[in-house]
């Protein structure tokens, strides 16, 4: 029985992006694939954070502050 896990895109990209830089030093390659995704991860926490606020009674203005 051949059990085989497909990889997401994600990981297939993070894979890519650390193949890619091989030739620097081996911890580069995690601080370069930090530096690619972090921008995603602070836009999505903040979108995250509009939704659940517009489903709440705080106050839209707060966000800003975000």
């Amino acid at each position: 029985m051949n059990l085989t896990f497909e990889r997401s895109p994600l990981m297939k990209f993070l894979e890519y992006l650390k193949n890619r830089e091989i030739s620097l030093p081996y911890h580069f390659s995690y601080t370069v694939i930090f530096f690619y995704l972090f921008p995603f991860f602070i836009l999505s926490l903040r979108w995250l954070f509009q939704v659940l606020l517009s489903y709440s009674c705080i106050s839209v203005p707060f966000l800003f502050f975000l």
